[in-house]
């Protein structure tokens, strides 16, 4: 899978088009997603989440979309264990 594959998983989970390259560069750059810094960020990082795993063949562990929605998914867990009260 190339970058042309990950932009097209990206574009077709909501992503705006002005954003893609930004996170592509993040990626690219530290090897995972981006952590999580408010609630608009939890929903773009959950709704790729669920179109890039759906997209994925089970035993993909290694392409760079499956180290991606790896990364991600650490991310909402993160996100997820902060609690609702801290992100108000």
């Amino acid at each position: 899978m190339d970058n042309h594959d990950l932009e097209a998983m990206f574009l077709a989970a909501g992503l705006p088009a002005d954003q893609v390259d930004d996170v592509l560069g993040y990626f690219q750059t530290f090897g995972g997603a981006a952590k999580i810094t408010s609630r608009s960020d939890y929903e773009t990082a959950t709704a790729l989440y669920r179109v890039m795993d759906d997209r994925l063949a089970p035993d993909d562990l290694y392409s760079p979309a499956a180290r991606y929605v790896i990364s991600l998914g650490e991310q909402i867990n993160e996100w997820d264990k902060g609690g609702p009260q801290i992100h108000r």
